[in-house]
């Protein structure tokens, strides 16, 4: 697979090399529409992930490749190279609107292990999100409801990003008995009346269900992804039951510590539930693995 995304790569470099020495007399101008290039290409690429998913972009980006060839093309190729351009272009729109070609998570991920139908999938500049058709199941959720309180499974859909990292989007209009019992309500239970709350990482809803249930005058909500806070405020707002339309409920698309360095409220209750990832273990590289999120001095 590394192989195979290398090859493009390859040709890329072969190209420029090419192109600087055989203008070696403008080796400045060459280098400095490099640079640009480069710069453009990152700055437009997280727009593009966002709007139009991965593999349209991947495939956007030949298409790019290509028209660029035209240009340096003999003038009696060119016509081919056109059309080859225009092929690319519209194979582009097709895997943006059909998505033909479905990106498979690593075996490593949750998501490639679970027997469940995908039932909704968006890309955006920094994951891909991917919701689980609604199944009735236990509370495996929110450190888990223990066995001896346990009433009966619930309806909730699986969020998982980038294939691991899950949260869930509760059925609202079915018997919430969990409520009373997840292990992640304890705080409210020593927090002072109506506290105010704050939800780092608020993922597709539970911690801010939670804290509404056990009486929290006001909760603010902050998830790092725009592509989750759109799902809960759009497509499945109504499975929900419309939670963050609630006047007590301010949901922000933030960096959670971003947002604690500038804002200046007080808070009762700060609730982080699995902030962390285990995306840079599951790849080996453990020296980007540690929680400083968790520490004193990132609140």
């Amino acid at each position: 697979r590394y192989l195979i995304a290398a090859v493009p790569f390859c040709f890329a470099w072969l190209a420029i090399c090419r192109l600087l020495t055989a203008s070696a007399g403008q080796i400045n101008s060459l280098y400095f529409a490099d640079l640009v290039g480069a710069g453009v290409g990152a700055m437009g690429v997280p727009f593009l992930l966002h709007g139009v998913g991965a593999p349209a972009t991947i495939v956007g980006a030949c298409a790019l490749g290509a028209f660029s060839g035209v240009l340096f093309a003999a003038p009696g190729k060119r016509a081919v190279g056109s059309v080859l351009v225009a092929a690319l272009v519209g194979l582009a729109g097709f895997v943006q609107l059909r998505d033909p070609w479905p990106v498979q998570p690593p075996i490593s991920k949750p998501l490639r292990k679970s027997a469940q139908k995908i039932d909704h999938t968006r890309w955006s500049l920094h994951a891909r999100i991917d919701v689980l058709e609604a199944k009735r199941q236990a509370a495996t959720f929110g450190s888990g409801v223990s066995t001896r309180l346990y009433k009966q499974p619930f309806e909730f859909r699986i969020v998982y990003m980038d294939g691991s990292n899950p949260s869930r989007l509760v059925r609202w209009d079915q018997d919430r008995w969990f409520l009373d019992k997840l292990l992640s309500a304890t705080h409210y239970a020593v927090a002072t009346p109506e506290p105010e709350g704050l939800v780092i990482g608020c993922g597709a809803r539970l911690d801010t269900m939670v804290a509404r249930h056990h009486g929290a005058k006001h909760v603010t909500a902050v998830e790092i992804n725009p592509a989750t806070v759109d799902l809960v405020r759009n497509e499945y707002a109504d499975y929900i039951g419309n939670l963050f339309d609630d006047e007590d409920i301010t949901l922000l698309a933030r960096e959670g510590r971003h947002f604690l360095t500038l804002d200046d409220g007080r808070y009762d209750v700060i609730r982080l539930t699995g902030v962390d990832t285990s995306a840079a273990a599951a790849a080996a590289a453990n020296a980007l693995d540690h929680a400083y999120v968790y520490t004193v001095e990132a609140m």
